[in-house]
């Protein structure tokens, strides 16, 4: 699997569990940042600015026991920094319940109105709530080295710290393993997101439109595109029959050619380099967002690799993504249930027949292309829950930490 992790996604927050001795990693449970002057954070890091500049998510009771120090000088201006992001997100979202009537789906209006009430509660506390986890920022300069976190074991101290376990960043694994299971914890699952426990932070209009561009497509209809090659055209994005035609059908039809043109395809170019990503900017400037999703089929190999980015049009017009992933999966694997919804389809039965009044095709080849068909979709299906937690942690509440927002180069 290849990803692009944003801010804050689902991993966003991991944990220490053992000992680092120099530069020799024994294990690690959380991101391991190691200072110019000889200090650890045991953490994670949650943004990396342009200037590369790292954000940083500490455990509160740790910093006080483990790094006095750095706890007291993120501590200071944290008051002051959290008050200023709080009314800065009332600000913008006063703007936008003051846009006239249409401008938004009547459910988006409804959460902005809860928000801004429980915004306005919490700034009404003086002072304001301490949360769990303190954010520090370290320079280039400042950073001598990052070992990143185990991911077997990042589930578990997740969890951990979600149960606000003790010594959550240095006990052993299985005693924390241990402890979760004597809470009735079944760690398989996926931890629950830590965003409500970190201070806000500033947003700036790029960081703030991403966020809006993802609350309208968790509240309206979404801006979707979906395609084989390096062309990509409107479609619902929902996993259906209809979208895995072009993928049965190419692997059938050999060198026929244009039979994708039945089925709204139409036979893509050699792909390249995020060329389908510029195809659907140029269908979506009006939208001003989009999530666009591309397969592509690689028989020689056996696997299937689906990509998929959301992306937003910033105020100067230019696009930036938001978020990105991508799947690989093995397709010669038998995916019974999903093959035979496939191959029971009257689409995919009309597309079959269609290519074998052109010449010969065989069950062996039929089942290969079912078979891609079927991985294809358990694949984006993947991919649709990596981007429904990413959205859904980023639109619970709009004073959770800034999007990374990457600005993309203009179509040549």
């Amino acid at each position: 699997m290849r990803r692009w992790s944003w801010a804050c996604s689902r991993v966003l927050l991991v944990a220490f569990a053992t000992c680092v001795y120099g530069h020799t990693v024994v294990a690690a449970g959380t991101d391991v940042v190691h200072l110019a002057g000889g200090d650890r954070v045991l953490g994670s890091v949650i943004l990396r600015k342009s200037d590369g500049t790292l954000v940083v998510g500490a455990q509160r009771s740790w910093l006080a026991q483990a790094e006095p120090r750095l706890l007291r000088l993120a501590a200071a201006d944290e008051p002051q920094r959290s008050r200023a992001a709080l009314e800065g997100v009332v600000q913008r979202i006063d703007g936008m319940l003051a846009e006239p009537a249409g401008s938004f789906d009547q459910s988006l209006i409804a959460f902005l109105r809860r928000e801004q009430a429980r915004l306005k509660a919490v700034l009404s506390e003086d002072p304001l709530p301490e949360p769990q986890f303190v954010l520090l920022e370290f320079t280039t300069a400042q950073v001598r080295g990052l070992d990143r976190a185990d991911p077997a074991w990042r589930r578990l101290v997740q969890w951990g710290w979600h149960e606000q376990l003790e010594r959550v960043e240095t006990l052993p694994q299985q005693s924390l393993a241990d402890q979760l299971t004597e809470r009735g914890i079944d760690t398989s699952l996926s931890p629950p997101s830590l965003l409500d426990r970190l201070p806000p932070l500033p947003q700036d209009d790029d960081q703030w439109r991403a966020r809006v561009a993802l609350l309208q497509d968790a509240y309206g209809a979404s801006v979707s595109f979906q395609g084989t090659g390096d062309i990509v055209v409107r479609s619902d994005q929902e996993v259906t029959i209809d979208a895995l035609l072009p993928v049965v059908t190419d692997m059938l039809k050999g060198d026929v050619g244009g039979l994708l043109d039945l089925f709204g395809g139409g036979r893509p170019r050699q792909a390249a380099a995020d060329r389908w990503l510029v195809s659907a900017r140029s269908q979506a400037g009006s939208d001003g967002r989009f999530r666009a999703t591309r397969v592509q089929t690689k028989p020689d190999q056996g696997v299937v690799e689906v990509e998929s980015a959301f992306e937003v049009r910033l105020e100067d017009g230019s696009w930036a993504t938001v978020w990105r992933a991508g799947e690989r999966i093995d397709a010669t694997r038998p995916r019974e249930a999903l093959e035979e919804r496939i191959a029971a389809d009257p689409r995919v039965g009309q597309a079959i027949n269609a290519i074998k009044v052109l010449g010969v095709v065989d069950d062996e080849a039929m089942t290969e292309a079912i078979r891609f068909g079927a991985a294809t979709m358990e694949a984006q299906e993947l991919i649709d829950r990596q981007f429904a937690a990413f959205r859904s942690d980023h639109t619970l509440q709009l004073d959770g930490p800034p999007l990374m927002v990457i600005r993309q180069p203009a179509a040549r």
